[in-house]
């Protein structure tokens, strides 16, 4: 009985302070633990050696690569990266509005913890209200745009017309969210009214996008599904006038789409600024006209559409045309038209998008009418001729 009790006291007396009973001369050379150089910043634009120091993002300090760490314990490499980015008090600390900015408001959380962020950051960022846990795996501000933060909660990314207007393209019509998924998703939220899903992978990638939406020739592809011709062309016209697309990139979307939009590859015009006056041209160009857009004349400046090479249409909105200063620039120009033998005529663009119609049968009554180099011409034959009978 007294041997197992001594047996316990050792065991015991080792438990609570081994030190005392190891001498340190004792442990082998490759068990001694090793004391760090202290923490000292070099001289400016060196750099970590190798492998002595391993880098911490921002600072030029060396980090020793080894650490106190308590013997026999041996730490795995992340622990060690830990260690030396806690032991490093001149690494930047990142800001997460910051991040979450640059990827349009909503991220994926391993890609903010690439970026530098902690779990512990981010866990109190979400407890004060300053970060926003969409999904699993997904965090966003509380600022972020709705269509994509509900996109996300369904289980996607957004494409569509809402992923269109997103990116600042014209869009005539936007309906409900419309959301891309991989087909092999599954156990994804119940839809809600208006909104849908489609199950594809990517046929033209964004690499190095937002995360939350597609890229925006997958974008236009999806809005073909639920667009007719004329307002998929003003979109494309939108993305092209915007630098979104290139011209090369649009007969490979054409390849992609039904064949009632084949044609969009030849019917484009990147010079359009806005939707509504690619509707214009388009709608002259269908009954045979020919039709110039950004036209830059003489005398005059820039005009939207010119038609046959004597008419000017434009297409106003009240945004840009509605104060008094922009009428008087607007009536500046119509009259310098007049003296240059054009005449004009101007169109609201929610005229061009309302009353089609209308604005059709203006276009062909003014038309119909002589060019007005003819009238000028017989206005000042006219005028001479009464001059010389008084």
């Amino acid at each position: 009985m007294s041997g197992h009790r001594s047996i316990r006291r050792r065991t015991q007396r080792l438990r609570v302070a081994p030190t005392l009973l190891i001498d340190a001369g004792s442990v082998p050379p490759a068990l001694r633990v090793r004391r760090p150089a202290p923490h000292v910043r070099p001289a400016p634009g060196t750099r970590h050696p190798a492998p002595g120091g391993s880098a911490c993002s921002g600072c030029t300090a060396e980090v020793p690569s080894t650490a106190p760490w308590p013997w026999p314990y041996s730490p795995g490499t992340r622990t060690r990266r830990r260690h030396q980015a806690a032991q490093c008090s001149n690494a930047p600390v990142r800001d997460l509005d910051i991040d979450l900015a640059a990827g349009g408001g909503i991220r994926r959380s391993r890609t903010l913890l690439a970026l530098g962020h902690s779990r512990r950051g981010l866990a109190l960022a979400i407890a004060e209200r300053r970060a926003l846990r969409v999904r699993i795996g997904w965090l966003a501000h509380p600022d972020a745009d709705p269509s994509g933060l509900r996109a996300v909660e369904l289980g996607g990314r957004l494409t569509g017309s809402a992923a269109l207007r997103t990116l600042g393209i014209w869009v005539d019509r936007e309906a409900g969210p419309l959301v891309a998924c991989p087909p092999h998703t599954s156990r994804l939220p119940t839809l809600g009214p208006g909104e849908s899903r489609v199950w594809r992978w990517d046929r033209f990638p964004d690499v190095g996008g937002v995360e939350w939406r597609v890229s925006a020739l997958d974008a236009l592809r999806d809005f073909a599904l639920e667009a007719s011709p004329t307002e998929l062309i003003a979109s494309v016209d939108s993305a092209l006038h915007r630098g979104l697309v290139t011209p090369d990139e649009i007969p490979m979307l054409a390849a992609t789409l039904h064949s009632r939009h084949r044609r969009v590859a030849d019917r484009v015009d990147p010079r359009a600024e806005s939707g509504a006056e690619s509707h214009m041209r388009l709608m002259l160009q269908s009954r045979g006209l020919s039709v110039r857009s950004q036209v830059r004349l003489e005398g005059v400046g820039r005009v939207d559409l010119l038609v046959d090479d004597w008419l000017i249409i434009e297409v106003d909105s009240r945004a840009h045309h509605g104060s008094a200063s922009d009428q008087d620039r607007d009536r500046q120009r119509d009259g310098n038209a007049t003296l240059s033998g054009h005449a004009t005529l101007r169109f609201m663009a929610m005229d061009v998008a309302n009353r089609p119609d209308w604005c059709r049968a203006v276009v062909a009554a003014r038309l119909r009418s002589s060019p007005p180099s003819r009238a000028v011409h017989r206005a000042g034959a006219i005028a001479g001729h009464a001059y010389r009978r008084s």
